[in-house]
């Protein structure tokens, strides 16, 4: 099935590490291996304590042999430093979006995620909400440790450091105003059964006043059976992080069962007046066909999309002209995908571009169903509804749509929508109740209904306990949806 094959996927990236996550503390997996001592680094970062700042995070994996995916998502940083020797960080994602891959987002936990980061940089500890299974943790793993960065006094060092993908050696360059590293090679453990190596990799960070002001990397590794040499899978991951505004307006804390307290409930943070007036300044004279034609020559870069984004978010009114292209059936598919994403983007925080989505659902004749289904992914990632004509549109696809892909496709939309819009979780959990309920559902119907569910995080006393009676099918793939929604959210009576 397919989503198997993206979990064998990531297993893959991630190697023999799953197994070595700690099984003894429930709320701490420890990642990160010891790296080689060396005298205390003469450049730091400087911790801002107590400080909450909030990133941009882009991180997408393609890959040959298995299915890659994408992630969007913004987190609240907040930092405290108990001592000299280390900080610790609290991460708290929110304003997610996986178009690949939308089942991703529930996989990102509620709870806080917490990282001991030595004040030179150096990831040391990364520790996780019990209700976090292992598989789940590598991929969280794979994007803090992405930000990671070790400073030493050197021009260029060499160092040993531990991610995700296992130990590796890196190499580092400090030139002005950034940091280069390379990752040179992965060291294979004693049994482990895939060896990886470095095919290409190049990472640039920018030391800010806090954490690290801009990131990216780009890397290509290859996954091969130690005993064979056979080449599995080929990923090629890309990732960018930047500082954004904090949000217009943030919900009191509150506290959590593991005794964090939420830094941020999710929500939307709207670009203010004079962030437009900025981008205005910057997008002037540009338009929404030379930023396609800049997509289309690069039609994988973040770079191009953001800017896509940025340009609507600026000039609301050109949201409509590029729903309009949208629609043109010579539009390269890679280039309408990206596009669509751009437009997602924008419609978080301008109406006028949820508004263009809204009409694109409202003409499904009108596209193809490849582009109609960009479309029904990009709405399902707006966030706060602010044009409830997209839940309609949305809700007309789900249940009149005579293609089940597009129907299935709509119904997960607005599982995504219902975790940050009561009014769609209230419409749409009685139908979603309603096939849990009868017996007689097809396979595919029910496994809809339960990732939806999980998607949406919503739960019940109700709703887990008709899971709990799924997760005794023979069928393997119902049996699993049944099982992984239960992990997050408990069996009935729990």
């Amino acid at each position: 099935m397919k989503l198997g094959i993206r979990l064998v996927f990531l297993a893959l990236m991630s190697g023999a590490l799953i197994w070595r996550f700690s099984q003894s503390v429930p709320h701490t997996a420890r990642l990160s291996e010891a790296v080689e001592s060396v005298p205390p680094p003469a450049l730091r970062f400087r911790w801002e304590a107590p400080s909450q700042v909030y990133y941009e995070l882009d991180y997408r994996v393609n890959a040959t042999g298995a299915e890659g995916w994408t992630l969007h998502t913004r987190m609240a940083v907040t930092s405290s430093n108990p001592d000299s020797a280390q900080a610790v960080l609290q991460f708290r994602f929110f304003e997610t979006s996986a178009p690949d891959e939308p089942e991703f987002e529930a996989l990102l936990p509620q709870a806080p995620v917490e990282a001991v980061v030595a004040l030179d940089g150096r990831i040391l500890d990364i520790r996780l909400p019990a209700e976090v299974s292992a598989g789940d943790a590598a991929r969280i793993s794979n994007l803090l440790y992405a930000c990671q960065t070790v400073l030493r006094p050197e021009a260029a060092y060499d160092l040993m450091e531990s991610d995700a993908n296992g130990p590796s050696d890196w190499h580092y360059e400090q030139k002005p105003g950034s940091i280069q590293k390379q990752r040179r090679r992965i060291q294979t453990g004693p049994g482990d059964p895939f060896r990886s190596t470095v095919v290409q990799s190049s990472i640039t960070a920018v030391p800010g006043a806090f954490w690290l002001e801009s990131l990216q990397g780009h890397e290509i590794l290859a996954i091969a059976m130690v005993e064979t040499g056979t080449v599995l899978a080929q990923p090629e991951t890309e990732w960018t992080l930047r500082r954004i505004a904090p949000p217009a307006t943030q919900p009191p804390a509150k506290p959590l069962p593991n005794g964090m307290t939420s830094a941020l409930a999710p929500g939307r943070a709207s670009a203010t007046a004079t962030n437009q007036d900025a981008l205005r300044t910057r997008y002037a004279g540009i338009s929404i066909q030379t930023a396609l034609a800049q997509l289309a020559s690069d039609p994988e870069s973040f770079s191009a999309i953001t800017s896509l984004s940025d340009l609507l978010k600026a000039y609301p009114e050109r949201s409509e002209e590029l729903a309009i292209l949208l629609r043109d059936a010579g539009l390269p598919d890679p280039v309408r995908a990206r596009a669509m994403h751009a437009l997602e983007l924008a419609a978080r925080d301008v109406p006028a571009a949820q508004t263009a989505l809204t009409r694109l659902l409202r003409q499904p004749e009108a596209m193809s169903p490849e582009a109609l289904s960009q479309a029904i992914v990009a709405a399902g990632g707006v966030g706060q509804v602010q044009d409830p004509e997209l839940v309609e549109a949305l809700s007309s696809i789900a249940t009149s749509n005579p293609d089940s892909v597009l129907s299935d496709a709509a119904t997960f939309a607005l599982g995504r929508l219902a975790k940050t819009n009561p009014s769609v979780r209230d419409r749409i959990v009685p139908g979603l109740e309603a096939i849990l309920n009868d017996p007689n559902r097809s396979v595919e119907d029910v496994k809809m209904a339960l990732w939806t569910l999980r998607n949406g995080r919503i739960t019940s006393e109700a709703l887990r306990g008709k899971a709990q009676a799924w997760s005794q099918t023979t069928d393997p793939d119902l049996r699993e949806a049944a099982e992984t929604y239960l992990r997050l959210y408990g069996s009935s009576g729990h």
